[in-house]
């Protein structure tokens, strides 16, 4: 479908947005780095993980370019007209999304409420789980590192400095 759909000399692309990698990947039923019996461990080295990587290679511009190049036409950022025009025919984003894009252009298109449909991504071939990918910001300590105070007050600076910037923006 997505390649039947794809026609970059006329503009259409089949996948648009921002986390299009970290949502294929998770297709795998494999996180990259998971824990086993208390250790993190690397699963990079997974046939399917390693599959869906040379899956998302074809997506570039200098490949099969199934996703639209918005580091050429949209300054890194999804098209959110370029879908509703019709010229993507699946773009990657959060429910909130909705809310402040969608719902706007389904007023101003007219669309009827089943318009805008939400597809999960699938199951991996020869996958045997489904994994539910979640983003994690974190801060690691490195084991044996002698400066502990330091990565405390760094890490309690950060959390003064942003946090009401965090509570600014609601």
């Amino acid at each position: 479908m997505a390649r039947k759909f794809t026609d970059p000399d006329n503009a259409k692309y089949a996948f648009d947005g921002y986390g299009l990698d970290h949502a294929f990947i998770a297709t795998t039923g494999k996180p990259l780095i998971g824990l086993e019996s208390g250790k993190l461990v690397s699963n990079l080295y997974d046939a399917n993980i390693e599959k869906c990587m040379d899956m998302l290679r074809t997506f570039d511009d200098t490949q099969e370019q199934l996703r639209y190049p918005r580091e050429i036409e949209n300054s890194w950022a999804p098209s959110y007209n370029e879908w509703a025009d019709g010229n993507t025919l699946f773009i990657e984003d959060g429910t909130w999304r909705y809310e402040e894009t969608w719902r706007k252009l389904k007023k101003k298109n007219k669309w009827e409420d089943d318009e805008i449909n939400f597809v999960p991504f699938p199951q991996m071939d020869g996958a045997d789980t489904y994994y539910q990918e979640m983003k994690q910001d974190a801060y690691m300590f490195v084991s044996g590192s002698k400066n502990a105070d330091g990565k405390s007050r760094r890490h309690f600076l950060y959390i003064r400095i942003r946090l009401p910037a965090l509570s600014a923006d609601g």
